[in-house]
């Protein structure tokens, strides 16, 4: 297997030295008439190639780029190609290798981008998922929905479905929750999360049922209720003995600086 960066809409006219862009794997290539929108007037078409480029050439493919794009008539121009892992920006004699999982590792590009004059919509951005902000939404909206024993449900989505739905936002991004599920004491459903616009990030399907099938939804209900303060019972002790043991730490300290004081004014006397 060779792993490959793909080069998504590499525009042809965007290089002063065309030459950078032999040896390189052409998967598709598309002619665009240019259009007044477009605010290139020096030009008459667009040739865009979406390209393979193997992953032992990826770092001498990318400075040859940085080197051949033309500055005389744009300074934002730029070329970007990823794998599974890594996304190459490349601008002018600048290379920036982000890790794909990381959106911190976007910020120093962003920023250089903006210096240059980039628009932001035009800026390669984090595709990713956070999946520790993913799990500390989902533990938040559980304890808003289903856990909680109190939250009203949503208007049925399906016929015979029970829903809930939750909607927050966490560290400037927008999340949403819906829970859908049919039946009681045996039960089956879905969970769907989205993040931002567009489709969803992250879902689970899900079945079930209780060992006790003359329980009521609402004698479940019930028991998630008295689970839920329990833990929340169990953390609040916790948090007492830690205070109790603090407490007792700071006692027996002072205690054995008043034992030791007293005993080098004994020798000294």
């Amino acid at each position: 297997v060779i792993l490959a960066f793909i080069a998504e809409e590499s525009l042809e006219e965007s290089l002063a030295d065309k030459s950078a862009m032999e040896r390189l794997k052409v998967l598709i290539q598309e002619v665009e008439q240019v259009e007044e929108a477009h605010e290139t007037p020096w030009l008459e078409k667009w040739t865009c190639d979406t390209v393979e480029i193997p992953e032992s050439d990826i770092d001498a493919v990318a400075e040859r780029l940085s080197k051949a794009i033309d500055m005389e008539y744009c300074e934002n121009w730029y070329c970007d190609f990823k794998n599974d892992q890594w996304h190459y920006v490349v601008f002018f004699e600048k290379i920036f290798k982000i890790d794909r999982s990381k959106r911190e590792d976007y910020a120093e590009m962003q920023k250089y981008a903006a210096g240059i004059g980039l628009p932001a919509h035009q800026m390669p951005s984090f595709e990713g998922f956070d999946l520790q902000l993913l799990a500390k939404f989902l533990v938040m909206a559980k304890k808003q929905t289903y856990a909680s024993g109190d939250e009203a449900k949503v208007a049925s989505s399906r016929e015979a479905s029970n829903d809930y739905y939750f909607e927050t936002e966490l560290e400037g991004q927008r999340f949403a929750y819906h829970d859908t599920y049919f039946g009681g004491v045996r039960f089956m459903g879905e969970e769907v999360v989205y993040c931002g616009e567009g489709a969803p990030k992250w879902g689970m399907n899900y079945r079930g049922e209780t060992l006790r099938l003359d329980m009521s939804e609402a004698g479940m209900r019930f028991c998630a209720q008295r689970w839920r303060r329990l833990v929340q019972m169990r953390r609040f002790c916790q948090c007492v003995v830690r205070v109790i043991l603090s407490a007792m730490a700071t006692y027996m300290t002072l205690k054995l600086k008043e034992i030791w004081r007293r005993f080098v004014a004994k020798r000294r006397s």
